[in-house]
């Protein structure tokens, strides 16, 4: 007969992987360029998401007037990756974060104006295609800048995006050549678990601090027993 604990904890697997099933698609971290085909979504389809912007909203997305709308250009995108629930509620230490992390199949692509990054375009796999499904995401947008230009890549520092969505909590991940990866935390992050901003975290900092965000969100989504 199986004990109590182990129906537990069979539960506790199947509602992990009906979770990455059903929510995610993800596959490793890898260190690959942008499929052609995100960036054909991308080029082909900003300009008219950028169009649909009203006069009067111009300036929640960072732009003065239509002429900088017309004038805007794509910057280098980053995708978004993830780190999958089951990976926080049962993390102990000892595992480089890069190998905790997973990919998704949304990308971002910061809009420039005037040199400047304005807001965010979003690719994203629907129905097998990917196609530009929303623009937005300014403060993101200039959050994302200022940390580019505090750890730049002149200076050999790469960028990774990390969102954990169970907890509301973006991050960039910060390599710098042979040296262990640092988290910044993004201002999601600082609200959800009262973070600094400007600090680079050390991974065995943030993963503990996530889970309890976690597991709250899991047991009111039903993902998890109580």
């Amino acid at each position: 007969m199986e004990s109590k604990s182990g129906k537990k904890s069979s539960a506790l697997i199947l509602a992990f992987s009906m979770f990455a099933i059903t929510c995610l698609t993800v596959s490793p971290l890898y260190a690959g360029g942008v499929p052609g085909e995100v960036m054909t979504a991308a080029e082909n389809g900003f300009k008219a998401l950028l169009q649909k912007i009203p006069v009067d909203g111009l300036a929640h997305f960072n732009f003065s007037n239509l002429e900088e709308i017309e004038e805007s250009v794509l910057g280098e995108p980053f995708r978004i990756h993830t780190i999958l629930p089951e990976i926080i509620l049962t993390y102990g230490g000892g595992v480089p974060l890069e190998k905790m992390i997973s990919q998704t199949p949304i990308w971002i692509f910061p809009v420039l104006a005037g040199g400047e990054v304005r807001t965010f375009i979003t690719v994203d796999l629907v129905e097998g295609a990917y196609q530009t499904v929303s623009v937005g995401g300014s403060a993101l947008a200039k959050e994302w800048a200022s940390v580019i230009k505090q750890w730049p890549p002149s200076a050999g520092y790469e960028h990774t995006f990390v969102r954990v969505y169970q907890a509301t909590s973006d991050f960039i991940l910060l390599s710098h050549g042979a040296q262990g990866g640092g988290m910044v935390a993004l201002s999601s992050a600082r609200v959800s678990l009262g973070l600094s901003a400007g600090q680079v975290y050390n991974p065995a900092q943030i993963l503990p601090a996530l889970q309890a965000p976690v597991r709250k969100n899991l047991q009111s989504s039903g993902s998890l027993n109580k």
